[in-house]
């Protein structure tokens, strides 16, 4: 309790003179957080997105890789989400980084997978969920 009643005029006042700013201030942490992730990747992302990925090799890996959670269809499972709703609202880097870094439960397939297999897997994503879209999922 006394280190809470230490620390609290400090707190108090930071967030009497900041609330207004708070809102922008976690907007400003997390964009930094994004941006940390996507550089600490983004030599491997670029030469990935060069590649021509073959659709029905990037099949294979995600029949052996990505089904068992997606399901075979993509349509989800459980805790991973359908394919068909995120994939077509998503950037191939955007794409691509989550393959090399994982999200949530999903497993840092950068790690496990060759650059060339998840060039082919974004092509079979592309392939079978959509091409990107500016429009947002409803």
């Amino acid at each position: 309790r006394r280190q809470v009643r230490e620390v609290f005029p400090a707190d108090y006042l930071y967030s009497m003179n900041h609330v207004d700013d708070f809102a922008n201030m976690i907007a400003s942490e997390v964009s930094f957080m994004d941006s940390a992730d996507f550089n600490e990747v983004r030599t491997r992302v670029n030469g990935i997105l060069e590649m021509t990925g073959v659709a029905d090799a990037g099949a294979v890996y995600f029949e052996m890789n990505c089904a068992q959670c997606h399901g075979p269809e993509g349509m989800g499972m459980g805790f991973a989400p359908n394919l068909f709703d995120r994939v077509p609202y998503r950037t191939n880097p955007e794409i691509v980084q989550t393959l090399l870094q994982g999200r949530g439960q999903m497993p840092k397939w950068g790690e496990i997978l060759s650059d060339e297999q998840i060039a082919d897997v974004l092509a079979f994503l592309r392939s079978n969920f959509g091409e990107a879209t500016d429009l947002l999922p409803n």
